[in-house]
């Protein structure tokens, strides 16, 4: 009994916020300053190599190798790049059942020089291969696909609301939870690709769900709750999110034991995501709002 009298649910620490003691300026520049971090990141990494961010093999154009073996990949690796009349692997990683060994696009000597070099030493290995065409029209689509969705989750937001300014907000909010994540992910090498694309899009849903709470929450309530409408929308919102991000932590954290790294790239997309969704939900979105409601 002693014990569970001192448990708290973690939704209790919001009545502990005071947010009239917060100005505006200050509740913006944080969000602010890491959606900045963000795009210079991005920046940093396009005066490097030409693209915002690393793009992975789908999209490139290459050859991918699936390898079924006991041998540690270091051996793998060591065995690849010295193939006779084959330029050397871009990658080599290891999975649960082997190895994956990927190369630029080959020449058609380079293809049957490797091909040779399968059939007598790794004859199990599975080849795929993508030319750059086909990666390229590949990009171009998953690109329209992500632009088209959050173009109609923006025209649902502001049909919804017929409000500009808390509408903008919510479309500037699931803008830097999607920008955030991917310069996590171009500072962890983890590359834009099919397995990849989904999280991005999950993201689009995820990020607007606590945003349209929190301002259904303060337009549709009196002007002089306005402080009590948001803590009611913050103790659904907060439990929403963090709960949402220990799922994607703990999947992770699990895909990374089992090397599994499609899964674990698709938790780690996720948690970065939604916790930014915090930050901008519950600072920026708030200081919006208060200026729009109060002011």
């Amino acid at each position: 009994m002693a014990l569970s009298g001192k448990l708290k649910h973690p939704s209790d620490a919001i009545e502990d916020i005071d947010y009239s003691e917060h100005s505006s300026k200050k509740l913006l520049a944080i969000p602010l300053a890491i959606f900045v971090l963000a795009l210079l990141v991005l920046a940093v990494h396009f005066a490097l190599t030409g693209l915002p961010v690393g793009l992975g093999f789908e999209f490139t154009g290459g050859v991918s190798l699936q390898i079924q073996t006991d041998q540690p990949v270091s051996q793998v690796e060591a065995d690849f790049s010295t193939i006779e009349g084959v330029s050397e692997p871009v990658s080599v990683q290891s999975i649960s059942t082997g190895a994956v060994v990927r190369y630029q696009p080959l020449t058609d000597d380079e293809m049957s020089n490797l091909r040779d070099f399968r059939d007598d030493q790794y004859p199990d290995a599975s080849i795929e291969m993508v030319s750059p065409a086909q990666g390229t029209s590949l990009l171009y689509q998953s690109t329209g696909a992500v632009l088209f969705a959050f173009l109609l989750m923006s025209v649902v937001i502001f049909a919804f609301f017929r409000t500009f300014v808390p509408s903008m907000a919510i479309v500037a909010s699931a803008t830097s939870d999607m920008i955030v994540p991917i310069g996590i992910m171009t500072l962890l090498g983890i590359d834009v690709s099919l397995s990849t694309i989904p999280a991005i899009l999950l993201l689009i849903g995820y990020s607007i769900d606590s945003d349209i709470l929190l301002t259904r929450n303060t337009l549709t309530g009196r002007r002089k709750k306005f402080y009590g409408n948001v803590r009611s929308a913050m103790r659904t919102g907060v439990t929403m999110t963090t709960t949402s991000m220990a799922a994607m932590a703990v999947m992770a954290v699990s895909a990374q034991a089992f090397s599994i790294f499609v899964l674990r790239d698709i938790g780690i997309i996720l948690f970065f995501g939604l916790g930014m969704d915090l930050i901008n939900t519950y600072m920026m979105n708030i200081a919006v709002l208060r200026w729009h409601v109060l002011d």
